[in-house]
């Protein structure tokens, strides 16, 4: 019987010398063309071709004209360039007009200066709406990081000088694989009266991976390293001229190349694909009487630049509207240079039809990405290797990380007063916020995270997006710069900038006449069954800061009322100014209203944990393993709707503003009295505490004119529950970018139902009690510490402008992760774990799956429209030990009961948590509340 191709390609690896399995493993097949494609003359294919010695190829071969076309025949090469970044995205800044730049002109000089190098090349030949296909890719295959861990221990357990065959049967079985190599797939037809080619494109290159050596198992007969896979991507619908070179897409190299600076965010290369059309003669012949192209017909362009904070704000304080954007950009990039005071972290680029009527396809969307790809660990269990204790696997996934612009296009806005269109639509723009750093993690309780056989992870996300990553609905001004999105980080800020190019702009609409008001803007649906115009919402330009300041500010706090709202914000504006404030984080985005903005500038933080950490007592020690991994994205998240009240002019905004501080690390004790030498200091487990702010709250703001809508006592991740040494200050502003600026501007009064909500904690003695009316002692108590003869141990206020009948929710302080080893109820009931007791009951038992567990330290205020809650813990964590008896050694693993015990200690913390709810005062008539015997809170409401 002829046995089966799988078993007979099985049969041969595992009869194969070992010597070989490696080449044998990453044998690949030839994808096989898709039925509807027409064959293309494939050439390079350098990704996953190339060899090394192999001649160097020119980068510019794809200019040459190469062997005449065929009949009724379009030929489209194209060149993958590996550039400089700050080079390309100087160039890219100077192509601000159809045809100002000749990209010809500029290939030739940047090869001349050796600033070129091909990475892949495409040529195909199709006629006209006939799809075609260049490229070639064949399957990488690989050991997923789940299945070496569990090939490494059966090795390790059977301890053999040669390999099982039935080791590398289940090996064969679970090989995964990824593409490489490069495929280019689309259509093309001739558009003679737009004097150019109508191409829908789509591009993917993905290199060889970059092999990584995994350190918790190496292998002793064969490697199986991490594989990262680096792919570039372009999917775009685009009028190309007739015969001159024109770029199609640009996008960060995926992945740095070994040598570069790992202390930088960014690669310091661009990956950019070049295009040239040849036509045969006949085709050539029906190209009209339309004056051809000479670039791209339009396309989407975006830069981000790594600034001085400083610098930065000193522009945005002093920013009206987009009209100098471009200026800004231009200066910006001139100062551009890798590890200098202006860095480039990204330039992207995208050709687009720009949502014109096309022949081709309906579709309009657009995105260009390079992404980094590989498989890891989410979670880690022990095996029945009773040899050798290392963790395997209990679950992996993909992790990445990734540059990418995408676009759907909506429709076309014409200004105030008319003029040349302006490109509606959903810009989509992400890239990542810190280097990639990878960690080590201990599987010991009394080991350290640089033992041998360690697990490696790295801070980079499998569930959210992470870094800067902004999602909104925009018009951009076609051939202008405009500022698209700002965030600081410390004392660095991201500047990006977007510009839409038209390289054939429709005729300028007729203006209307001077006699007559300026005409309402309206959006033209070019998709629309009637293609009519709709009524066109404000732009808007959008900013969130926090603020630090010191505790003297707190007299500014107790004092705070709506109509002070906006001049407080100028003070705080101008403290930073001067050294007297601190700018924790300050984000902005560009959206038009009635429309919802999410804007993220995270970076992930991964670390083992999940609901436990299963344990395994012996001898020596304690091994443990974490079968869950979680992922807490630290830094600025924002969520906002914003729409314009047509009567009043206000910016009506509701808002989700989250910001997670880089945390602290705790270290929690787990260990065995017993064993010599380990104590609580020296073995256990590191949990994080994340220093944590939430707020969510609607308002109504006057445009050009920032509001305080926040103020509480900042958290500090290394002291959770303990009184703050700094007051932190959320302000929020809206500007329309349409309007011009007030010659001189005045702060307008609070809106209509605005209201102030403040929860101020005080000590007061037992011993002072208080009356039926408070509101007297209230006044006092608030008049004492303003004048800093009474101590303030928290603060917190909500500014409810104009939407005094809404939700508002404000929360500060620190996620705090923590251990807990006794069993339920505690482990079930996060309220009896709250309020257990110091010392444990007689009953108390140990749990081998020690619980890990999580909550906020701090202050929780909520108001409504009638109540306020407030939650707070009353004094920071006390940490406190529980220690087991009886409890059963766990490695070596035996199926029946043992009569070997210990004791294990485990540390866990102590909370005073106290929730209190009331009726809101009247304004202007605060009332206090007792907490406990020593301290009270002052609840007050200002309208």
């Amino acid at each position: 019987m002829t046995p089966q191709p799988a078993h007979a390609a099985r049969f041969l690896l595992s009869h194969l010398p070992s010597w070989t399995i490696p080449v044998a493993l990453a044998a690949c097949l030839a994808v096989p063309h898709a039925p509807w494609v027409t064959e293309a003359q494939a050439q390079g294919h350098l990704l996953s071709r190339s060899y090394p010695g192999a001649p160097v190829p020119d980068p510019l071969e794809f200019l040459l004209p190469g062997d005449p076309v065929d009949e009724k025949k379009m030929r489209l090469s194209m060149a993958m360039l590996r550039v400089p970044a700050v080079e390309f995205a100087k160039a890219l800044e100077q192509d601000h007009e159809a045809g100002s730049l000749s990209w010809h002109r500029w290939l030739l000089q940047a090869k001349a200066a050796g600033k070129l190098v091909l990475v892949e090349s495409f040529r195909a030949e199709a006629g006209p709406r006939e799809a075609f296909k260049s490229g070639y890719q064949r399957p990488q295959h690989y050991i997923r990081q789940g299945e070496s861990s569990q090939l490494w221990s059966r090795i390790m357990q059977e301890n053999a000088p040669q390999l099982n065959p039935e080791i590398w049967d289940r090996m064969l079985d679970n090989l995964d694989q990824s593409p490489v190599g490069s495929i280019a797939t689309g259509e093309m037809t001739l558009e003679p009266d737009q004097g150019g080619v109508e191409i829908k494109l789509n591009v993917t290159c993905a290199a060889r991976p970059v092999k990584r050596p995994s350190p918790a198992w190496v292998h002793p007969h064969f490697p199986a390293p991490k594989l990262l896979f680096p792919t570039w991507e372009f999917q775009g619908h685009l009028l190309a001229p007739l015969s001159e070179p024109f770029l199609l897409a640009a996008q960060m190299e995926p992945l740095a190349t070994a040598g570069e600076p790992d202390t930088e965010t960014s690669p310091t290369h661009v990956w950019v694909l070049f295009g040239k059309l040849t036509l045969s003669p006949d085709v050539a012949e029906r190209t009209g009487d339309a004056p051809p192209l000479e670039t791209a017909a339009g396309a989407w362009q975006a830069w981000s630049l790594d600034l001085p904070a400083q610098a930065a704000q000193g522009w945005l304080r002093t920013r009206r509207s987009d009209a100098d954007d471009g200026l800004r950009l231009r200066q910006w990039l001139a100062k551009a240079q890798p590890g200098g005071e202006v860095r480039l972290r990204s330039v992207m680029s995208g050709s687009s039809t720009l949502g014109k009527s096309s022949r081709l396809t309906d579709n309009n969307d657009l995105f260009v990405r390079s992404v980094v790809k590989w498989n890891d660990s989410t979670g880690f269990e022990p095996t029945h290797n009773d040899r050798i204790f290392r963790p395997c696997e209990a679950e992996d996934d993909e992790f990445s990380r990734r540059y990418e612009l995408n676009l759907q296009t909506s429709g076309i806005v014409l200004p105030p007063g008319g003029g040349i269109p302006w490109q509606l639509a959903l810009l989509g723009h992400s890239q990542p916020s810190a280097p990639l750093v990878w960690r080590r993690w201990k599987h010991a309780m009394e080991g350290t995270e640089q033992d041998e056989g360690n697990l490696e992870l790295a801070d980079a996300p499998y569930r959210e997006e992470e870094g800067f990553s902004l999602e909104t609905l925009s018009a951009f001004p076609p051939g202008k710069a405009v500022l698209l999105s700002t965030s600081q980080q410390g004392k660095r800020m991201l500047a990006t900038f977007a510009r839409v190019m038209d390289g054939t702009p429709p005729p300028q609409a007729p203006q209307s006449p001077a006699t007559e008001p300026p005409r309402t803007p309206v959006i033209r649906d070019p998709f629309g069954p009637d293609n009519g115009p709709a009524a066109a919402p404000p732009l808007l330009h959008t900013t969130v800061w926090q603020i630090d300041t010191p505790l003297d500010w707190m007299v500014k706090a107790l004092a705070l009322a709506p109509d002070q709202a906006g001049s407080l914000a100028n003070q705080l504006l101008g403290a930073t100014q001067q050294g007297q404030a601190t700018v924790v984080a300050m984000n902005t985005r560009r959206q038009i209203a009635d429309n919802t903005s999410r804007w993220n500038a995270t970076q992930p933080v991964n670390f083992y944990g999940g609901p436990y950490v299963n344990t395994a007592p012996h001898a020596k020690g304690i091994y443990f393993n974490m079968r869950h991994l979680e992922q807490m994205a630290t830094g600025a998240k924002e969520r906002m709707d914003i729409t314009v009240d047509a009567q009043s002019g206000l910016a009506v905004v509701n808002a989700e503003l989250i910001a997670i501080g880089t945390p602290a690390w705790r270290h929690w004790g787990i260990w065995q009295p017993s064993v010599s030498g380990t104590n609580a200091a020296n073995s256990g487990i590191r949990r994080p505490a994340f220093p944590t702010d939430l707020l969510h709250l609607s308002a109504k703001l006057p445009p050009r004119q920032p509001q305080v809508v926040a103020v509480s006592t900042a958290p500090d991740a290394t002291t959770p529950g303990a009184t703050g040494s700094r007051l932190r200050w959320w302000v929020i502003g809206v500007n329309k970018e349409d309007q011009p600026a007030l010659v001189q501007p005045v702060e307008p009064p609070a809106p209509a139902r605005s209201s102030l909500v403040q929860a101020v904690i005080l000590p007061l003695p037992k011993s002072e009690t208080i009356p039926g009316d408070s509101r007297a002692l209230a006044e006092r108590l608030l008049a004492e510490a303003a004048a800093g003869t009474r101590a303030v141990l928290d603060v917190s206020t909500v500014l409810r402008l104009g939407t005094r009948d809404y939700t508002a929710t404000l929360t500060s302080g620190t996620d705090y992760y923590f251990t807990n080893g006794r069993t339920h109820p505690y482990t079930e009931d996060q309220a009896a774990l709250i309020n257990a007791p110091a010392v444990m009951p007689p009953d108390s038992e140990y749990d081998d799956q020690i619980n890990l567990q999580n909550r906020i330290v701090g202050t929780r205020l909520e108001v409504n429209e009638e109540k306020w809650t407030l939650t707070r813990d009353l004094s920071p964590p006390q940490v406190v030990t529980d220690t087991f008896q009886n409890v059963r050694y766990e490695f070596p693993w035996q199926e029946e009961e043992t009569t070997k015990r210990t004791a294990v200690s485990v540390q866990r913390p102590i909370f005073k948590v106290l929730t209190k709810e009331g009726t809101l005062p009247a304004p202007g008539h605060p009332v206090v509340v007792r907490l406990t015997e020593e301290i009270v809170v002052v609840v007050r409401v200002g309208a």
